[in-house]
């Protein structure tokens, strides 16, 4: 039998599923594409009108930052709502050499490490990226010890590191 290298359980929070939706929501490339075409626009708007070049550029600037404030305001409130079942879930995690099993109320799954496209962690969580706007965050908290924690932080990236291509 495979026994689990560590065993994590943890419980998700409000704050956990709102972290974790606008990471997802800024690795989106259609919002970063969307808000620098629409900037670009608005600049060339004003500058065909005889705009001076700065308040155009300015023009754009501002176009781009008041899509993404928008967009990273709407996609995690609609998110959200569809979740909200997600907080409070008492989630088991459990990592093996070949693959993880992830365990909570709704069931039971299991995820081949080539599955994982990218491994990035900040002081608060370790995000493994499983494609364009899905991540599974496991929290800081579901280990206590910070030399488990950055174990396991450095065994997740030395799997993706070498996964075949």
């Amino acid at each position: 039998m495979d026994f689990p290298l560590v065993q994590l359980k943890f419980q998700l929070t409000w704050w956990d599923l709102i972290q974790a939706t606008v990471r997802a929501t800024l690795q989106t490339k259609l919002l970063w594409i969307t808000a620098f075409i629409l900037g670009a626009f608005r600049t060339g708007m004003i500058l065909n009108n005889g705009g001076d070049p700065a308040p155009a550029f300015g023009a754009g600037v501002w176009v781009v930052l008041l899509l993404v404030v928008v967009y990273l305001t709407i996609v995690p409130a609609l998110s959200l709502t569809q979740q909200k079942r997600m907080a409070g879930l008492e989630v088991t995690l459990e990592v093996f050499e070949t693959h993880l099993h992830i365990q909570h109320a709704y069931g039971n799954s299991e995820l081949k490490w080539n599955a994982i496209v990218s491994v990035s962690s900040n002081g608060d969580a370790l995000y493994l990226g499983l494609g364009p706007g899905k991540l599974l965050m496991v929290p800081r908290r579901a280990l206590a010890d910070p030399k488990q924690w950055n174990g396991l932080v450095g065994f997740c990236r030395g799997k993706i590191a070498t996964k075949p291509a």
